[in-house]
């Protein structure tokens, strides 16, 4: 894993934008954002994706079925070239979670420090899967701001 520490406000851009930088450069038409425990949410972080110019897919509440129509969706922006990444709702939280995950060739995780344990980052790493997770966002509840990734190289 190579550990990045961002400091974007000198450069002018929002930290999560700063963050998708280096993201960007690994190579994944498809990813889903997983919050880490069930007091995470994958909205915060994709709410500023749209600059970036990648399609955003929310599976957050999704039914169950619902997932076929998000899988197609999902499958054909990545196959004609494009990239969109899926929130979904915490897996340690949500079924649904689990399964909106599936859609996606790689995942990352995002977590806000203070309200997730050890081992639910566990739990949540091992129902994603190990070769699935591509990277990592931590946000400190006292500097509401995400500050750090985490990408496997």
């Amino acid at each position: 894993m190579t550990h990045l520490a961002t400091d974007t406000a000198r450069r002018g851009v929002s930290d999560v934008q700063g963050l998708w930088l280096p993201l960007l450069q690994l190579d994944w038409k498809s990813l889903a954002v997983v919050p880490v425990g069930p007091r995470c949410s994958a909205k915060p972080f994709v709410a500023q994706l749209g600059v970036v110019a990648l399609e955003v897919v929310d599976a957050t509440g999704a039914p169950e079925r619902e997932r076929a129509a998000l899988a197609a969706h999902v499958g054909n922006v990545a196959a004609a070239g494009k990239r969109v990444v899926v929130a979904v709702d915490p897996p340690l939280a949500s079924v649904s979670g689990v399964s909106a995950i599936a859609i996606a060739e790689a995942a990352v995780l995002v977590a806000t420090l203070e309200e997730v344990t050890l081992g639910e980052a566990r739990r949540t790493l091992e129902l994603v899967g190990r070769r699935k997770v591509i990277g990592s966002f931590t946000l400190r509840k006292e500097r509401p701001k995400w500050t750090e990734l985490l990408l496997r190289r």
